[in-house]
């Protein structure tokens, strides 16, 4: 017979219950411990595999400041010249000259001195934009290009540079930025901006330029032809580099061979020279436009031999 006091009995009992408790709430709390570490590790772990931290691999990923770019990439075009204005010729007789095989085309928004190809809106708020006498509208042009399912890049000169006068300057440069966000509201896939007179000091206000404009157009895919003079500075990879951060895409001019100078040789040289910078930013080549097909195709495979992704010739 059990002869133990009950009181006894059933203190022993309460505390076998209290300790089998606390037991509980330890193992519990080990296991969410333990559950927030492996979320905790888990994640820093797909990060690194996944990319979500820069790596600086990828130039059209991460900027100078090692931080993601959130750019969208441009895409990889042939494009064909196409002129807004040309004499002798209508603009839909152009577009049908352009080959069956196309896939893109590129327009010129303004001639190398600033006038507007296309009657533009923007002339009566910016009194320095002229169009010429001649001049459509851009978004009819626009329309005609996507009923062929062309792809459009839409080339920007920017004369602005040369300005002394640093307030004009500014307005100036603001006004090519309103130009290009129209461009792309009127239906350009792209607008790549060519500089005049623009230096390797200048990038800055360069990168301000692509800024501006994305600030305005979210969206918009906007590309630099590289100044030559940021081509031959001491730290050019790293002005590379800082446009790249800015601009959705980097061109490489391949239109300057000199009126002696075998014009096929120059653009194979060009883009020797450039080949590891061409592929690693994906870079355009920016060609001369030819009259015949074989010569064009010539300056084409030349870009091709040296695996460049993208090439556009300019109207």
């Amino acid at each position: 017979m059990n002869n133990r006091p009950k009181h006894l009995q059933y203190r022993r009992n309460i505390y076998k219950k209290n300790r089998t408790k606390a037991i509980a709430v330890i193992i519990a709390v080990a296991l969410v411990v333990v559950f927030i570490l492996f979320l905790i590790i888990g994640n820093a772990l797909h990060k690194k595999t996944s990319g979500d931290e820069p790596s600086g691999d990828n130039p059209t990923e991460t900027d100078t400041d090692g931080k993601v770019n959130p750019l969208p990439s441009a895409a990889a075009v042939g494009a064909y010249a196409l002129p807004l204005l040309e004499d002798g010729s209508s603009f839909s007789s152009r577009l049908s000259a352009i080959p069956e095989n196309a896939e893109a085309v590129c327009i010129n928004l303004n001639t190398t001195g600033g006038t507007l190809c296309y009657r533009s809106e923007l002339s009566s708020e910016f009194s320095f934009l002229k169009y010429a006498s001649d001049a459509s509208s851009l978004s009819g042009a626009m329309s005609s290009i996507n009923d062929r399912e062309l792809y459009a890049s839409t080339l920007l000169h920017v004369p602005s540079f040369a300005l002394e006068d640093d307030l004009a300057r500014e307005i100036y440069l603001t006004g090519w930025c309103a130009v290009a966000v129209e461009a792309i509201r009127a239906g350009a896939d792209d607008c790549l901006i060519k500089t005049t007179s623009a230096g390797s000091e200048e990038v800055d206000k360069l990168c301000a330029l692509a800024d501006l404009i994305h600030g305005i157009e979210k969206d918009a895919v906007i590309g630099i032809v590289i100044p030559e003079d940021v081509l031959s500075a001491s730290n050019s990879e790293v002005l590379i580099s800082k446009l790249s951060g800015s601009f959705n895409y980097l061109a490489l001019n391949a239109t300057g061979a000199k009126e002696d100078e075998d014009v096929g040789v120059y653009i194979e040289t060009r883009v020797a020279q450039m080949q590891m910078q061409l592929i690693y930013y994906k870079m355009r080549v920016l060609l001369p436009t030819a009259e015949d097909e074989a010569t064009m195709q010539s300056y084409i495979d030349s870009v091709k031999k040296y695996n460049a992704p993208s090439w556009q010739f300019m109207p």
